[in-house]
């Protein structure tokens, strides 16, 4: 039976290192789409401030144009002016002249306000763009990173594996149900007994069941937490542990 334990416990040490790799597998790729995340959201933003850009752009093109037809109409309305036959003619052409200076002196104002608008919007799409880029370079660089590990931990799982089917087959079939039944709840299926505490769940196991384990006949379960536990003899030129008996 000392054999069956000594092997389960080359077993869980091989299982345990499954577990991390697995552990670490799935979280490599949740670690990449966090970044993939974060580098959408900011391609999202920048793709908000070109559609605002274009529609400003367009806008003030709209203005800069009504501004020109305002001038056009000006120069006409100057001429009317200065063909006017009476006081009433100078008068209407003045009060129209007037009208058109104010229109324009309004979309004027408006340009200039969108410019800065433009401007500072340019500013920050570019300012964006760099920020991207050099995230888009990360991303490529921790991608390429992230398959390397992957591609590592899936031949050492590999490797693993078919270390364990080696020595599984050495353990008793029904040694190996258990273990394995445990094993699905708690990693850590088996565990040593020291000073007659199971360090699976720390708690005291019985004085009968202590010297049970101590003798190593068959195998045996912690009455708390189930795992399967087993006693290391202490070697000669060690100091005793305050082991307790029965």
């Amino acid at each position: 039976m000392q054999r069956a334990i000594e092997d389960l416990s080359e077993l869980q040490k091989i299982d345990l290192e499954v577990f991390r790799i697995d552990t670490q597998r799935r979280e490599l790729p949740d670690k990449l789409a966090d970044l993939k995340t974060h580098l959408d959201r900011i391609y999202g933003i920048i793709d908000r401030e070109r559609k605002q850009l274009a529609e400003d752009d367009k806008y003030l093109a709209e203005l800069q144009q009504e501004v020109l037809l305002q001038n056009e109409l000006l120069t006409k309305s100057k001429g009317k002016m200065a063909q006017a036959r009476n006081e009433r003619e100078v008068n209407a052409a003045q009060r129209e002249i007037d009208m058109i200076k104010g229109a324009i002196q309004v979309r004027e104002k408006e340009i200039l306000q969108l410019l800065e608008t433009v401007e500072t919007l340019k500013k920050s799409i570019g300012a964006k763009e760099e920020q991207f880029r050099e995230l888009q370079e990360g991303f490529q660089t921790r991608e390429a990173e992230t398959k390397r590990q992957i591609d590592q931990l899936d031949s050492e799982r590999e490797a693993h594996v078919a270390q364990r089917a080696a020595i599984e087959k050495r353990v008793p079939r029904e040694t190996l149900s258990l273990y394995d039944r445990i094993r699905r709840r708690k990693p850590q299926a088996m565990v040593e007994v020291i000073g007659g505490n199971c360090q699976g769940c720390h708690l005291q196991i019985p004085p009968q069941i202590y010297n049970e384990v101590q003798r190593g006949e068959r195998v045996l379960q912690c009455p708390n937490c189930t795992r399967i536990i087993y006693w290391r003899p202490v070697a000669k030129n060690q100091p005793a542990e305050n082991d307790r008996s029965a």
